[in-house]
């Protein structure tokens, strides 16, 4: 029985970009043998199965792969053609190798970006993230990649060969020394950033901006530098550490994280974890300081499915980062 060639939980929806090798598309069969509508359609389906989940699929469904690869009415004389290297998964959906080996390229560079970031905050804050279920899913897409493309240069990269010499964890790996009981916030979840602190709402903490600079200055060695993009969290010990910057907890809502992620998402700009949250921390004080904005930002996180942002003007949306 075939199996699904990238794992269940593999999204590359965040990653606008999909690595094209030329050389290997123009002299692919599928390419020089098609037709103009041929090619058009199987361009279209390898296109739109990059933000599929999993990537580099997409479902059996004769109604969505005509709408998918824009095809129409021609779908059942293109779909021969267009459909030659597509493979069933055994469940419900047909995956492309090739796609697929550039699909877990790209999972495990967010994987191990992610674990890396975990790291690197354990480290600083001296305290327990448990990255076993990250790591899990960077043995399994190594795996994958092993067995649809054993010379994947990604395979020979730092973060594949560690994850290959060790031994999947039978239990959440120890909080590092001296981390104390006491340092072991609420708020901690899994993976990066997933759980939020309490306190919302609390008053604000006259913080200087110098003793936020001294905060911010504390070692950032080791953590990778990435893009922004859509779904990035904040570290378990953002909010818990809110003090050091001197920002309202309360601010910090899903619509504001996402309106953040948006405006920097089109930006050439790669940072540290760190540096993303203090970015986002420097933003969060602007609207602690400003009446305005807090009252607004606070009425529109209350309002289920309120999309509207008639309250943000182009000036005040630039001036916070949003």
């Amino acid at each position: 029985m075939n199996k699904p060639l990238t794992p269940k939980n593999c999204d590359l929806r965040d990653f606008q970009f999909m690595p094209m090798d030329v050389r290997r598309l123009l002299t692919s069969e599928t390419w020089v043998t098609g037709s103009a509508d041929e090619k058009c359609a199987a361009m279209s389906l390898w296109l739109e199965s990059w933000h599929q989940v999993p990537a580099a699929s997409l479902p059996d469904n004769e109604k969505m792969l005509a709408h998918l690869s824009g095809a129409g009415s021609k779908w059942k004389k293109v779909k021969p053609h267009v459909l030659r290297s597509w493979t069933e998964g055994g469940d419900g959906r047909l995956y492309h190798p090739v796609v697929a080996e550039k699909a877990l390229e790209a999972w495990i560079e967010k994987l191990s970006l992610a674990i890396a970031g975990n790291t690197g905050n354990a480290k600083r804050w001296q305290i327990a993230i448990d990255s076993s279920a990250l790591q899990s899913s960077l043995r399994e897409a190594v795996e994958q990649l092993k067995i649809i493309a054993p010379r994947s240069k990604s395979l020979n990269k730092k973060p594949a060969k560690v994850i290959q010499s060790q031994s999947p964890p039978d239990s959440p790996p120890d909080s590092p020394p001296d981390s104390g009981g006491n340092r072991n916030r609420q708020g901690q979840g899994q993976g990066q950033g997933q759980g939020q602190g309490q306190g919302q709402g609390q008053g604000l903490n006259n913080t200087s901006s110098s003793a936020r600079e001294d905060f911010f200055q504390e070692s950032v060695d080791n953590q990778p530098k990435f893009n922004m993009f859509f779904g990035w969290q904040v570290s378990p010990h953002f909010l818990t550490d809110r003090k050091a910057y001197g920002f309202n907890s309360g601010l910090l809502n899903e619509q504001v994280l996402t309106e953040f992620c948006g405006y920097w998402l089109g930006k050439n700009e790669k940072l540290t974890q760190v540096e993303w949250e203090h970015k986002l921390a420097n933003n969060l004080v602007k609207l602690t300081n400003n009446p305005v904005l807090s009252t607004c930002t606070a009425r529109k996180s209350n309002v289920p499915d309120n999309n509207t942002t008639d309250w943000l003007t182009p000036e005040l949306a630039e001036e916070i980062g949003l």
